[in-house]
């Protein structure tokens, strides 16, 4: 991984990075690439690693960039008759796909494929990284993916090339930096005109009236002219730098394009693309004839070329989660750019890409979305399924988000959504079929779980009754935990929470929980924390190994429990707060305490305070200095004795290998905690069962295939023989399939003879 990210960082550099937009150039330029690369990998990386990656990248200086592209791609990739393949790297067999795996979340994987493909070969979007003997085996299930982040980036980007209203006009972080709304727009503008000039140009229809399926009859291409190869004035300048917002018949021409037509969602998102052709991925198509044709060439046509390269190049950074910026509110932030972008985007074109996955035999599939903002809404959306439904197990799971803006407003919006689920399932039970699960899913500070028990004991009690009156199976739950947390402690606690508090079923699923495979003796050796954050941490580890009859080494608890009093005086609380951490599990405290403003007893009041304390210069918030070193015994006794407890429970860990690899910031694949949490090779005491999932495929440039692939190449990178890492596949791939939350489609009875 040390090689594959300087050498992945230097092969992105022409394409996702603004500034060359305004001064662009279609040569090789290492010079002027070396100092913002070595700004992005100086954590990373030395001077020479970072030099050589840039050689190796863009072998020959001063040279055409389509043709040096095209090379590097075809280094990397071939073409055979069933999809495109990496090149394996003859020397370390399956480094080629770590190094894959760092080049896709930097450039588009359309880019390369298009690149890589044989003059008059029309490219297809599909690159299999997984091989038969590396393959797990079926039938597979896809149990943590978020629906609205579910497309690839192409589909994505013909959708936005395809929109009549381009983006929003509040500024809310879709932007990418470097831009405000009116170049940005402009620049999107740009990107449809120079997409349309480049295929009459290839075509050889220029001038000509609407050439492509749902072109105007008049408008933008009347006025390219029938230049053969000089380029409009406008797309010139273009081309050369220039990024001011158009004016007159231009402008109104850059968006030309009517939205997508009623009963799109029933075919093919290609079938809708200006450059629809009667084949799939139009795009490809598009991009493989210019590189071909341009390679040699740094005129304006090539520069053009590679600006609309440059513009792609950019909303894929904007939108595919940078490794540079890990941690759990960087993904959030980067997961919130995605919506104006994929807005109107049909239902159906997303449910079809996610079981899109040729290499494996797809099962199941359980897609994660926020509840319907009206029953009718869900009705709509499930009669859909029931008129046509999926090849394979389908299920939706309503995820419940913890809101930036606190617990109150997390409890309000659940009980709200809780609300109209609740009317739609015990009006019609048989909705159920395709309404499988509830999910909390967000930061885990921001909306402690505590705040939701009561919204969702309450939704699946009701639901469950009806749907057994009604004959079929009630929600099943799975809980995003132990992903968020400075101190390993924090995020075991976490990983607890949902099973004190009762909340938790035979069958339910815990989501990341890395807490419980990460290694106690890593980290830094002090952190700080918020008091209130500390207090329940030391509250919940004491009165845990008071219970459970741990034997703790170096016997650290009395000086906690001295710094748990301490810390309750601070905040009001008089005496040792014993049980404080439990009370937060009592049926009905966030409606005593918000509603009724009754609280039972001194800990409740606590707790109010702590809910009306939401301030930055709230003691409640003030940092405590954590000697982490001095509680490592500690921790490592609770992390062991709830592995053992998790395992016993049978409760399987949604794993994401590309979500915990840049959101945690992993030197390796073979860092990750699910090789902590379930072991390679043969069964340990209490190895838990894990399943592999995407969680949100656009924003971490994958699919389930890849997951698979990235995990085998890491084991085996690390010294894993590949047959045990297969083995270790196959194992996920089982738990995954018991586990799933989806139905069988139901068995038609033969008619009687």
């Amino acid at each position: 991984m040390e090689i594959a990210r300087p050498f992945a960082e230097a092969l992105a550099q022409p394409w996702r990075r603004g500034e060359l937009l305004r001064a662009p150039s279609a040569t090789v330029e290492r010079a002027a690439w070396s100092v913002p690369l070595a700004q992005r990998l100086a954590r990373w990386s030395e001077a020479d690693q970072r030099d050589a990656a840039l050689r190796q990248a863009w072998a020959r200086d001063a040279v055409p960039l389509l043709g040096a592209l095209r090379a590097q791609a075809r280094r990397l990739l071939t073409v055979a008759h069933d999809g495109t393949h990496l090149i394996v790297d003859a020397g370390r067999p399956g480094r080629e796909i770590l190094r894959w795996r760092q080049l896709s979340l930097r450039v588009p994987v359309g880019t390369m494929l298009a690149a890589a493909a044989p003059a008059g070969v029309r490219p297809a979007l599909d690159l299999r990284l997984l091989t038969p003997d590396i393959t797990p085996e079926g039938p597979i299930a896809l149990q943590h993916v978020h629906y609205k982040a579910a497309c690839d980036f192409e589909t994505l980007w013909a959708w936005v090339m395809a929109r009549r209203a381009p983006l929003p006009a509040k500024d809310d972080g879709w932007v990418p930096a470097g831009f405000d709304r009116a170049t940005w727009c402009a620049v999107l503008g740009r990107a449809r005109a120079a997409r349309r000039w480049l295929a009459a140009w290839l075509d050889g229809s220029l001038g000509q009236r609407a050439p492509w399926r749902g072109g105007p009859a008049t408008g933008i291409l009347g006025g390219f002219g029938s230049e053969s190869d000089g380029l409009p004035g406008w797309l010139r300048r273009f081309a050369r730098g220039d990024l001011a917002p158009a004016t007159g018949w231009v402008e109104r021409g850059l968006w030309s394009e009517t939205a997508v037509a009623p009963g799109a969602a029933r075919t093919s998102p290609w079938a809708h693309d200006a450059l629809a052709d009667g084949g799939d991925w139009p795009e490809g198509r598009l991009l493989a004839r210019l590189i071909d044709r341009l390679a040699d060439d740094t005129g304006d046509v090539a520069l053009l070329a590679v600006q609309y390269l440059r513009v792609r190049g950019l909303l894929h950074a904007h939108l595919v989660h940078d490794p540079a910026a890990p941690g759990l509110g960087s993904f959030v932030d980067v997961f919130r750019r995605l919506s104006p972008y994929r807005q109107g985007l049909p239902d159906r074109w997303l449910l079809d890409g996610l079981g899109n996955e040729p290499e494996l035999d797809m099962g199941s599939i359980e897609a994660r979305t926020g509840p319907p903002d009206h029953v009718t809404t869900l009705a709509r959306g499930l009669a859909t399924l029931d008129a046509e439904p999926p090849a394979h197990e389908f299920g939706f799971v309503f995820h419940f988000a913890r809101s930036r803006r606190g617990p109150i407003d997390t409890w309000r919006a659940a009980q709200r959504e809780a609300e109209r689920l609740r009317a739609a399932l015990l009006l019609r039970p048989e909705r159920l079929r395709w309404v499988r699960g509830l999910d909390v899913a967000g930061h885990e500070s921001a909306g402690p779980l505590w705040v939701l028990l009561d919204v969702l004991r309450d939704l699946r009690a009701d639901v469950q009754d009806r749907a057994a009156r009604a004959r079929v199976p009630g929600l099943r739950l799975s809980v995003h935990a132990g992903e968020d947390f400075v101190h390993l402690l924090t995020g075991l606690r976490a990983v607890d929470e949902p099973f004190a508090w009762r909340l938790m079923g035979r069958g339910d699923r815990l989501g990341h929980a890395l807490a419980l495979g990460r290694d106690p003796d890593a980290g830094s050796d002090r952190v700080s924390l918020p008091a209130w954050r500390r207090l329940l941490d030391l509250d919940w580890a004491i009165e845990r190994v008071a219970a459970r009859r741990l034997a703790v080494a170096g016997g650290p608890l009395a000086s906690l429990a001295a710094e748990r009093r301490r810390l309750a005086r601070g905040l009001g609380l008089e005496g040792d707060p014993v049980g404080l951490h439990a009370a937060l599990g009592r049926p009905g405290l966030v409606h005593r305490l918000v509603v009724l403003q009754r609280p039972a007893d001194a800990f409740e009041a606590l707790v109010a305070r702590w809910l009306a304390a939401r301030a930055a210069d709230s003691p409640f918030d003030a940092p405590v200095e954590v000697d982490v070193a001095a509680e490592r015994p500690l921790v490592a006794a609770l992390q062991q004795d709830l592995v053992e407890q998790v395992a016993r429970w049978g409760t399987v860990i949604e794993v994401n290998p590309s979500s915990n690899l840049v959101i945690a910031e992993l030197g390796r694949p073979v860092d990750q905690p699910i090789f902590r949490m379930r072991p390679v090779g043969p069964l340990t005491d209490h190895a838990l069962p894990v399943s592999v999932n995407t969680d949100d495929p656009l924003t971490f440039a994958t699919r389930l295939a890849d997951e698979y692939a990235y995990a085998w190449a890491g084991l085996v990178e690390s010294g894993v023989s590949p047959g045990h890492a297969l083995a270790w596949m196959n194992e996920a791939a089982r738990a995954g399939w018991r586990a799933r939350f989806t139905l069988p489609p139901p068995t038609r009875r033969r008619p009687t003879p």
